[in-house]
């Protein structure tokens, strides 16, 4: 804990969950409610992202059916997007 290499601490808010045959897994803070979604891929086909902004910051994505290297592009790009 107290070694000479440091590590900066982050918490990007994760959770998963499976229903039927989806796989969603929710990157960010879903507490508060956005002013604009934008939709990537189709519900139709159960495979699809979706990203929550409250203005004009991005504070959560939605992932349905994606691959585990797309959830860690999602963290990625929330914390960029949150200056962390």
């Amino acid at each position: 804990m107290t070694g000479k290499k440091r590590q900066r601490y982050e918490q990007i808010p994760y959770f998963w969950t499976e229903m039927f045959d989806l796989h969603l897994d929710f990157v960010g803070d879903f507490s508060i409610p956005p002013t604009r979604i934008d939709l990537q891929g189709a519900y139709a086909k159960k495979k699809f992202a979706v990203r929550h902004y409250q203005g004009d910051r991005l504070r959560g994505l939605l992932l349905c059916n994606q691959t585990p290297k797309d959830v860690e592009s999602a963290r990625t790009e929330l914390r960029n997007a949150l200056g962390k």
